[in-house]
C-alpha cells in the first residue's frame, strides 16, 4: 500500500470540507500561492507552516509524524528559525510591499552585521 503524501492528504482535508486554498491561506496565515506548489508537490511546507495548516484545520500537529515531520516534545525547545525555515518567503513578501521594503533591507543588513543595530 503506497503512503499517503501529505500533498493528497491536505487536498482531502480541502475537498471534505468544500474549501478553497484561499480559505485555507487565511485561516493558516501562510500564502495561496505556496499552498498551490505544496498541493501540487512541487515544494514541501516547512514543518511551521504545516503545523499552522494542520491547526488551522482542526488537527493537533502531531498528526505531521506520519509524514514524515519531526515534531518536537513539548518539553523541547521552542521552534527558532534555521536554515529550513520560511525567512526567505518573509523577506520576499515583505519586500514586494514599498511601505516594508526599506525596513526589511535594513533589518537584513543588521543581521548580516554590516550595519549596527
Amino acid at each position: 500500500m503506497k503512503k499517503k503524501t501529505f500533498a493528497a492528504w491536505l487536498q482531502k482535508q480541502l475537498v471534505d470540507r468544500k474549501w478553497t486554498r484561499s480559505e485555507l491561506a487565511r485561516a493558516a496565515g501562510v500564502e495561496r500561492y505556496n499552498i498551490t506548489k505544496w498541493l501540487k508537490g512541487e515544494r514541501n511546507p516547512s514543518l511551521l507552516n504545516a503545523k499552522r495548516m494542520v491547526e488551522a484545520l482542526g488537527y493537533s500537529a502531531k498528526v505531521l509524524e506520519r509524514f514524515g515531520y519531526d515534531i518536537p516534545d513539548e518539553t523541547d525547545e521552542p521552534l527558532l528559525i534555521g536554515p529550513q525555515s520560511d525567512m526567505h518567503e518573509i523577506c520576499t513578501t515583505l519586500m514586494r510591499n514599498p511601505a516594508y521594503a526599506d525596513t526589511v533591507r535594513q533589518v537584513l543588513r543588521v543581521l548580516e552585521g554590516t550595519e549596527a543595530g
